[in-house]
């Protein structure tokens, strides 16, 4: 499995210019992960659309750390907003679902409710890809572990840039 050092992608994409390696906790590398892939993932045009929304299902582990990440920044072309959601159902209305590893049955449900949607889901276990997820996003010694399903992703309408796949696990390599 390959793993990618706490400072490479969010050194070089989120906070380019500082010194890093100075105890970054583990939803706070997390949250810029999430937002990093709003640059290496594509989303079909949505007309109408005026804001990104950048949701999380259930428990959240972030508190303002999410927020504080995103504000002011863009995505395709609109400006970004982090959501909570209560029920999977509410996804429909979201660009990116995140859903922490204790909420594996809504994570369930969310998969069956925005099936064929542009909306990236982003779990935080090994086998996420496994339930229908398209991000497996999880930490273990201060290392990040990316899994990615483009089958998935793409079966969605996103595009997942070649240059992020450089980067990652796909899913077909477990």
């Amino acid at each position: 499995m390959r793993r990618i050092p706490q400072w490479l992608f969010v050194g070089l994409l989120a906070f380019p210019g500082t010194v890093l390696g100075q105890g970054v906790d583990e939803y706070s590398m997390k949250a810029a992960f999430i937002y990093n892939f709003t640059k290496f993932i594509e989303w079909p045009k949505i007309i109408g659309l005026t804001t990104f929304s950048i949701c999380v299902l259930g428990d959240d582990p972030f508190g303002l750390t999410l927020d504080e990440v995103v504000k002011g920044k863009t995505a395709n072309g609109v400006a970004i907003q982090t959501r909570r959601l209560k029920d999977p159902s509410e996804a429909r209305q979201c660009q990116i679902v995140f859903v922490k590893r204790e909420e594996e049955k809504k994570a369930q449900k969310l998969v069956e409710e925005i099936r064929g949607l542009p909306v990236l889901t982003i779990g935080e276990w090994p086998k996420f890809g496994n339930g229908g997820g398209m991000i497996s996003l999880s930490m273990k010694d201060d290392l990040v572990t990316i899994v990615i399903d483009t089958k998935a992703a793409e079966s969605s309408g996103l595009k997942v840039s070649a240059k992020l796949m450089t980067l990652v696990k796909s899913s077909k390599d477990q």
